[in-house]
């Protein structure tokens, strides 16, 4: 399944939910979806944004600046479906449902 979406879009989805939250929206790793964010110029909130937001502590949020030459504003996520595991671990996974 593909995804399209603005910069802007993007940008509003990572600083409004955590990374680790908006990739399986996506289908994506949340890896995959911070290498996104940096190859089309997308900041990330910082390892202290969240608790500081939860704790209503003084943010910045860093803005979004326009695209740089070169950078598209259209970004296109190609959600794959995972591969299944190997047997003995779809076993191992089977059993601890059990």
């Amino acid at each position: 399944m593909q995804h399209v979406l603005t910069r802007q879009q993007l940008y509003d989805m990572i600083w409004e939910r955590a990374v680790s939250k908006v990739a399986p929206e996506l289908g994506i790793s949340d890896v995959a979806l911070r290498k996104q964010c940096v190859k089309h110029v997308i900041p990330l909130p910082d390892a202290t944004y969240w608790g500081r937001l939860h704790a209503e502590r003084p943010i910045k949020r860093t803005p979004l600046g326009a695209a740089p030459k070169g950078v598209s504003d259209r970004i296109v996520i190609d959600a794959r479906a995972k591969p299944p595991a190997p047997e003995p671990v779809e076993a191992a996974i089977t059993s601890l449902r059990d």
